[in-house]
């Protein structure tokens, strides 16, 4: 049988300890499309014996894999990516007048590294299954956008070490309590001097993005002739590790060009919501980030409508003690 695009799937489950593969997946990611590439480097001396060849062998020096995935925004499967994105958080919070609403909290550490690794299967399980442990997540980019009708959608890219032909494992079951976040139900909070999530941008906001880079960098160790040529270890570029947030605003007036214009640190909230849970709460995701406003840009939008977009590069606050927050509301008590 031939490998088909649409049986295939990618499983997923956050090891305990990083580099050591777990058994069988506890997710099956709700993806748009997604790969794990093996990728592997040889060196091929040119050498000068007389004769017009000059390449006569090679051995290999390294390997990996590299994996990319794009799938819907599901706030059931969330928490589970931020595990790898901005810290170990396993345990979520009842938030005020839930009972079945649950917060789940990811505020990056300032003096650990404390993000997950995963191991990955990928492939359509009637042909061929791979596994690949000691998945590092790089990027995770997070996407809303009110000028089509689709959703919120997120990509991730990353490494792993080699994957393996592997047979089947017990697959995961789908999760089905999480929600889909649409674009018209977004907001946007600004603040200046006032705390986040004070001052509404209402009937603005039209575009955003939202960017984790975790800085990670892989460490190729040598182990002896018995080596696998994999990467074992795993290091943290603390001046890569950021949060850069992307707003596209309507332009009726220069409010936030002047913000701009002041070199003012903003406290940005954009809360990305779904459906009702209970009460007043609702399923959602929600990031914070510090900083100024930076690379305006002019844009259009409907009919010839002016737009401008910013980036805000997180910054460390001291209230938070820290340069970002994400959060996520769904009704999950466990990853």
């Amino acid at each position: 049988m031939t490998t088909k695009i649409y049986l295939e799937k990618i499983q997923a489950a956050l090891e305990a300890t990083r580099g050591t593969a777990i058994a069988d997946p506890t997710h099956v990611l709700p993806m748009i499309s997604g790969t794990v590439t093996p990728q592997k480097t040889l060196y091929e001396p040119e050498e000068m014996v007389g004769i017009v060849t000059k390449q006569f062998r090679h051995t290999r020096t390294r390997n990996w894999g590299e994996f990319e995935i794009e799938m819907a925004a599901d706030t059931a499967y969330l928490p589970f990516l931020m595990n790898m994105a901005v810290i170990d958080e396993d345990t979520p919070t009842t938030p005020g007048g839930g009972t079945n609403s649950r917060l789940w909290t990811f505020i990056p550490s300032e003096t650990a590294d404390d993000i997950k690794t995963a191991t990955l299967w990928s492939g359509d399980e009637n042909v061929q299954t791979w596994v690949s442990k000691f998945a590092a997540l790089q990027t995770l980019t997070f996407s809303n956008d009110a000028t089509n009708e689709d959703g919120a959608t997120v990509s991730l890219s990353g490494l792993t070490n080699a994957p393996a032909k592997d047979s089947a494992p017990t697959p995961a079951a789908r999760i089905t309590t999480g929600k889909l976040l649409p674009a018209m139900a977004m907001n946007l909070w600004l603040d200046t001097s006032s705390g986040i999530g004070t001052t509404a941008i209402a009937g603005r906001l039209i575009t955003v993005t939202h960017e984790i880079s975790t800085g990670v960098e892989v460490k190729y160790i040598p182990t002896g002739s018995a080596t696998t040529f994999d990467y074992s270890a795993l290091s943290r570029n603390a001046a890569a590790r950021r949060l850069v947030t992307t707003i596209t605003l309507e332009l009726p007036d220069s409010a936030q060009y002047d913000v701009w214009a002041a070199d003012t640190v903003v406290k940005c909230r954009v809360r990305h919501s779904g459906q009702l849970i209970e009460g007043s709460l609702y399923h959602y995701c929600e990031f914070d980030t510090y900083g100024p406003l930076k690379d305006l840009e002019w844009g259009d939008h409907a009919a010839g409508n002016r737009t401008v977009s910013f980036t805000i590069e997180s910054q460390y606050d001291t209230t938070l003690a820290a340069p970002f927050r994400v959060a996520i509301q769904n009704v999950s008590t466990t990853l």
